[in-house]
């Protein structure tokens, strides 16, 4: 779980620099956020799995 909240809380911070410097249209922003989710949420599953 603490890697799931880091990784989002890493992501949304580049997500907004990027944007606050770059000014990308708003469906730019929400394809990104999606994929970036989703990445984390893999990411963090299996590393979940090798864990247990």
């Amino acid at each position: 779980m603490t890697g799931l909240l880091v990784g989002v809380g890493v992501v949304g911070l580049t997500i907004y620099m990027h944007d606050t410097f770059e000014n990308r249209p708003k469906f730019v922003t929400s394809i990104n956020v999606w994929f970036e989710v989703l990445t984390v949420v893999a990411v963090a599953t299996a590393i979940g799995l090798v864990g247990v």
